[in-house]
């Protein structure tokens, strides 16, 4: 399946909006789609490589910090990203 700009965007877009809490309904008033829009592409695969991509970044960032601000964001992080989209890796 190959898959328009607009959709790539906003997939990328959307997992953005997610990791700064927002919720579904929200996002989708953002993006100006429906909330069953948001839950599809929530269990796409390109959302998927996106957030791990965005997980990455976020952790190589916070091993690359000072120790105090390392030890502060681990256990932050790192418990609400699974806690919230651990779903989004199975």
């Amino acid at each position: 399946m190959v898959l328009g700009l607009k959709q790539v965007e906003r997939r990328r877009r959307l997992i953005e909006l997610m990791f700064t809490g927002l919720t579904e309904k929200k996002i989708a008033e953002i993006l100006g789609v429906s909330d069953r829009t948001v839950r599809r592409d929530l269990k796409s695969p390109q959302v998927k490589e996106f957030a791990l991509e965005l997980l990455r970044t976020q952790l190589r960032d916070i091993a690359t910090a000072d120790i105090k601000t390392r030890l502060y964001y681990r256990d932050k992080l790192l418990g609400k990203l699974i806690k919230r989209f651990g779903y989004i890796f199975n």
